[in-house]
């Protein structure tokens, strides 16, 4: 009897025990069907949640196809240049715009420190070594500060601010320097009631003056208009801004501003107002350069005008 109720006992345990597993594998089975039918849900509230934006997507595909079939249609004259391209054209202006920036930046910032104040009207010419003066101008906290200029360059580093009142004078626009010219302008420059005069150079020699090319008659004109309204005033300064490499160019497609003895005379007359802003030879520039762009400074030294060689 007894071993019978051990085996009964037995038998028991083990269907209480086949039982308890079976429940938990419904259990477990409840609980993937369950999650199973979470995720159904999930996918169908994402795909509904896709289905706009692919919708717009497959919209803009179609108006980008109409788009590109319809400039296809379009006459080959209509099409310019896209702007890499261009660029790539204008590799003259650009290297002569980014060329030595530091020490242009340089003698902008000593310009700007030492004869724009307060209250102080300028006449800015065109160039790259000058059209970081608006530029270092922002960062002077100088007030009332008005600047004329036929500069583009100039003029863009003042978008989106009032701190500077800028002029820009009206005329075509001339790609090789970015700026504008006309004879109206030219005419006007002497009616403006500048306080500083800023003149920069293609080239500069002290026997020949200031230079441009040899076809660049509206440059010329304008530097020339900049120079005798200068000389109409009796107060005013007249900064000369050129890095140190326009000493030594090579002027052989250059011409004058002015005739040679109307230039000494033009220094000589007005020494005392005109100042020369400049740059020191790089480190590892030839020592015959060296030398030559120090002749040409001590001529000018030597006639009592200012240079400043940083």
């Amino acid at each position: 009897m007894d071993i019978i109720g051990l085996v009964v006992g037995s038998v028991a345990l083990l269907l209480v025990f086949i039982f308890r597993f079976w429940d938990k594998e419904r259990e477990v089975d409840a609980i993937k069907s369950e999650i199973n039918a979470d995720f159904s849900t999930f996918k169908v509230e994402v795909s509904t949640r896709l289905e706009e934006p692919r919708r717009q997507i497959e919209a803009l595909l179609q108006r980008s196809e109409q788009i590109v079939r319809s400039v296809e249609t379009l006459p080959t004259d209509h099409f310019r240049p896209g702007l890499s391209t261009y660029l790539a054209n204008q590799w003259k202006f650009i290297e002569k715009t980014f060329k030595s920036r530091h020490t242009k930046h340089d003698i902008c910032r000593r310009i700007v420190q030492q004869y724009i104040f307060d209250n102080t009207t300028v006449l800015l010419d065109s160039g790259s070594t000058i059209d970081l003066i608006t530029y270092e101008l922002l960062g002077s906290n100088r007030r009332n500060v008005k600047v004329h200029t036929n500069n583009v360059f100039a003029a863009m580093h003042l978008v989106a601010t009032s701190e500077i009142e800028l002029h820009l004078l009206g005329g075509v626009f001339d790609e090789r320097y970015a700026a504008v010219y006309s004879q109206e302008s030219f005419n006007r420059i002497d009616q403006l009631s500048i306080d500083v005069y800023i003149l920069a150079a293609t080239a500069i020699r002290f026997n020949e003056g200031i230079l441009v090319y040899r076809d660049d008659k509206h440059n010329q004109n304008f530097k020339r208009s900049l120079v005798e309204a200068f000389v109409g005033t009796r107060n005013s300064k007249l900064i000369i801004a050129v890095d140190d490499s326009k000493f030594i160019t090579p002027i052989e497609q250059h011409k004058s501003i002015m005739e040679s003895g109307d230039w000494f005379n033009f220094l000589s007359e007005y020494r005392e107002r005109i100042f020369i802003v400049t740059s020191q030879p790089p480190y590892d520039m030839d020592a015959i350069k060296r030398v030559e762009i120090d002749k040409e400074i001590n001529m000018y030294k030597e006639l009592g005008i200012i240079v400043q060689s940083g």
